[in-house]
C-alpha cells in the first residue's frame, strides 16, 4: 500500500483523519525514523523501495494529511538519513 493511501499511519503521524479535513491544523513534525523499516522492502540487488504513492483522480478530497507526511518524510530520507533508505 502506497504510504499516502494508509489512512492510518497518516492519522497517527499528523493528526489529519480524512480526505475532508481542508483547513486542519496537522502535526508538521511527526516521528519518521521507523517508516523505512516497517514499509521499504529491499530488492535482490540491495536497491531499497518505498512507495509513496500519487494522486488517482481530481476531487478525492484533500490531500493535506498524507503531504505533509510525504514532506516530512521526504526531509527524513534526505537530510536525516543521508538519502539512504
Amino acid at each position: 500500500m502506497p504510504i499516502s493511501e494508509n489512512e492510518e499511519l497518516i492519522k497517527e503521524r499528523t493528526g489529519v483523519a480524512d480526505n475532508s479535513s481542508l483547513g486542519t491544523v496537522f502535526n508538521m513534525t511527526p516521528r519518521m525514523d521507523d517508516i523505512v523499516g516497517r514499509f521499504g522492502v529491499t530488492a535482490t540487488d540491495g536497491v531499497g523501495l518505498l512507495v509513496m504513492g500519487t494522486v488517482r483522480s481530481g476531487g478525492s478530497g484533500c490531500m493535506c494529511g498524507a503531504n505533509a507526511l510525504l514532506r516530512v518524510l521526504y526531509q527524513h530520507l534526505l537530510i536525516q538519513r543521508g538519502g539512504l533508505l
